[in-house]
């Protein structure tokens, strides 16, 4: 028989008989199972025996048992706690005399199961159980069954009495112990069977592979002998495959594997050189990249400082009109934008825009909006024609982007006639405040965003004002400012800030609603730029707040 053929048949040998034991193992089990409750109940039937036959021979009358120094009556509570058993005793009728489980045993009270008679005096051992509030009584070479739930189940004992054995039945005796213990005792059996088998089939398996050593240890060594060569990075040995068994099939792939990761090896050093040169490329790249990086870092710092500059550093001087205004930008460079326009000694001229989108090309909108409304404004006499020339202009520009267009709010303050005309191109609308009577008027006016359409009108309003007003003008980024729950700044908050603050300044109206603002905020970073611009009516012997005025 040929080796290939020995070590397959030991194998299959090891297998079934795996499968043998497992099978033994399995019907020994129930058996282990219907032995140890039959023990079980033969021992508790000996005991009950035992127990039954010193009552009857003490109890000699009902009366015997009330005495509670009665020698009877001892030797029961005796029994009860000693064997861990519940003792009932009844008379003729069916009324208890005595139950252990009563409290001290001292009046036993109620009508007791009789499953004796005179008539039948016989004996009676069962397995007892209560389901549903009734009881299950079965025959006790059934208790196998129910392992698994024998916590359930209780063995009882029913026997009758016949006043010191005298032969007069007197009554009945009942004897019960629980059988909660037995699934433990029958669970360690069976670790100790399981245990018992599992070592005799080590012993089977010890054997087998006693008899297939000799053979597999030659090739083990040669085999390791190979691994260690790989390890030292050495691919050029291989191990004798011959025979066509499965040692010789491990052999053939063993030398495989050895051929295999040695051209491996090969081809990663080839890469690894590859890998060094092109790193060092990537190095040359990466410090290019990093130079630019800079430049662009550079670029963006100049184009911060222009946008500064082309926002007003002072602000004009007119009578009887206060002046304040807070920007701030979420990156280097931002799409918000303002401008104040000093028209005479009593008139303001004023805007304030948000351009769409964010980063480069909102801040190249940004920039020259601010100086188209710069050149614009001495061109025309209302908001409503200043708003419709912008438009035109960057509708032929940006036209074709649909995604590129100014929201905007473009207001003319006259002292003199202490009104304030306006227009608005689809920004968010500002109010007015009348601190006298705490009102809140929304300076509302229809038209589109600049850049959207082409010849498109802008409404135009007039409002009068009176002393104190104040009109508070603002971009998205005020209102739409959010906290870590995700909610919003929001316009009536924005409205009740300032009713909350009706003799404050401008200028002191802007910083308490910017501090609200970042405290709103918290830790949240700012997603969108933000601007707020307010006038004041106020005393032409006090007309300056906020920055420096011409």
């Amino acid at each position: 028989m040929q080796s290939g053929s020995r070590i397959t048949l030991t194998i299959k040998w090891a297998l079934v008989l795996l499968a043998a034991f497992s099978l033994a193992l399995l019907l020994l089990m129930g058996v282990l199972r219907m032995w140890v409750t039959g023990e079980y109940v033969m021992v508790q039937q000996e005991k009950f025996e035992q127990v039954v036959n010193e009552a009857d021979r003490l109890i000699t009358s009902p009366e015997s048992l009330m005495d509670p120094d009665s020698e009877a009556r001892a030797y029961l509570n005796s029994a009860s706690r000693f064997s861990n058993m519940q003792i009932v005793v009844a008379d003729a009728g069916g009324a208890k005399l005595y139950d252990s489980m009563d409290f001290m045993n001292q009046y036993p009270h109620g009508k007791a199961e009789m499953h004796v008679s005179a008539t039948d005096p016989g004996p009676k051992l069962r397995t007892r159980t209560t389901r549903m509030s009734s009881v299950e009584h079965y025959d006790p070479s059934r208790a196998h069954r129910f392992g698994g739930r024998f916590e359930d189940f209780s063995l009882v004992y029913y026997a009758s009495l016949h006043r010191g054995g005298s032969g007069k039945f007197l009554g009945q005796i009942m004897l019960g112990v629980s059988m909660a213990g037995l699934d433990e005792t029958i669970v360690r059996q069976r670790w100790r069977l399981a245990l018992l088998v599992g070592a005799m089939y080590l012993m089977a398996v010890a054997c087998s592979a006693f008899f297939i050593a000799r053979r597999v240890s030659g090739s083990a060594r040669r085999m390791t002998a190979l691994c260690g060569a790989m390890a030292d990075m050495d691919f050029s040995q291989r191990v004798p495959a011959d025979g066509n068994d499965e040692m010789g099939a491990l052999a053939a792939a063993f030398n495989a594997l050895a051929e295999n990761l040695g051209r491996s090896v090969r081809e990663l050093e080839d890469k690894n050189r590859e890998l060094i040169e092109f790193s060092s490329e990537l190095e040359t790249r990466n410090q290019d990249l990093n130079r630019r990086q800079r430049m662009i870092e550079f670029d963006l710092r100049l184009a911060h400082r222009i946008q500064q500059e082309l926002l007003p550093q002072v602000y004009p001087k007119v009578k009887g009109l206060q002046i304040s205004a807070a920007n701030f930008q979420v990156g280097e460079i931002g799409g918000d934008c303002f401008d104040f326009y000093k028209l005479d000694d009593a008139r303001l001229g004023a805007f304030i825009g948000d351009v769409s989108g964010k980063g480069i090309s909102a801040a190249l909108v940004m920039s020259m909006v601010t100086v188209l409304f710069s050149q614009i404004k001495d061109q025309f006499q209302s908001p409503s024609e200043i708003l419709g020339k912008v438009n035109d202009i960057m509708y032929r520009h940006f036209g074709a982007q649909h995604s590129i267009y100014l929201t905007c709010f473009f207001v003319v303050v006259d002292m003199n006639d202490m009104t304030m005309t306006f227009s608005c191109a689809g920004h968010n609308p500002p109010f007015l405040f009348r601190p006298g009577t705490g009102e809140i008027i929304p300076l509302e006016a229809e038209g589109f965003g600049l850049g959207m359409f082409s010849s498109v009108t802008f409404q135009e309003k007039v409002m009068p004002l009176q002393m104190g007003d104040k009109v508070i003008l603002y971009t998205d980024g005020v209102v739409d400012s959010r906290n870590e729950n995700g909610s919003m700044f929001g316009y009536e908050r924005l409205v009740q800030r300032v009713k909350e603050n009706p003799n404050a300044n401008s200028f002191r109206l802007t910083h308490f609603l910017v501090e609200e603002l970042e405290e709103f905020a918290g830790e949240t970073p700012r997603q969108d730029d933000l601007t707020l611009l307010i006038f004041e009516v106020g005393d032409e012997d006090n007309p300056m707040s906020g920055r420096d005025q011409e």
